[in-house]
C-alpha cells in the first residue's frame, strides 16, 4: 500500500499536520481501509462514504469521507486518484467539510489533464 499527494495537496497537509496531530496517522488508516474495501467488494460499490466524481481513461477520481480522530465527530473530506493499473491512491485534495464546502474542480482537471 502506497499514497502520493500532489504538490498543492502535499502543502495543504502540511499544514493540517501541524493542527491536527492525528492526521498522518489517520491518511494511513484511510488507504489501508480503501484499499482492503476494493480487494473485498471490487470497489467501488454501494457505499455511502465513497463517490465517483471522474472517471477518465484508467484514472478515477473520488470523493470520500475520512474520520479525525482529533476531529471526534467531524471529517475530512479527501479528493483522490486511482490509477487502474497501480495500487496507490493519489491525493489531490485534502480538506474539512465545516471550512471548504466544495470540492476545486478545477484542481482535479488539471490532474486529470496530465493524463491526455
Amino acid at each position: 500500500m502506497s499514497y502520493s499527494f500532489t504538490s498543492q495537496c502535499q502543502s495543504e497537509c502540511k499544514k493540517l499536520i501541524k493542527k491536527f496531530r492525528s492526521l498522518e496517522l489517520d491518511i494511513e488508516r484511510f488507504c489501508k481501509f480503501t484499499l482492503k474495501l476494493e480487494e473485498d467488494n471490487g470497489f467501488p460499490g454501494t457505499n455511502k462514504n465513497y463517490t465517483l466524481l471522474k472517471a477518465q481513461g484508467d484514472v478515477s477520481v473520488y470523493k470520500a469521507k475520512m474520520p479525525c480522530t482529533t476531529l471526534r465527530g467531524n471529517k475530512f473530506r479527501v479528493i483522490y486518484a486511482r490509477h487502474e493499473d497501480s495500487i496507490e491512491i493519489i491525493f489531490i485534495e485534502l480538506y474539512i467539510k465545516s471550512e471548504s464546502h466544495r470540492e476545486d474542480k478545477q484542481r482535479i482537471n488539471d490532474y486529470l489533464s496530465q493524463f491526455n
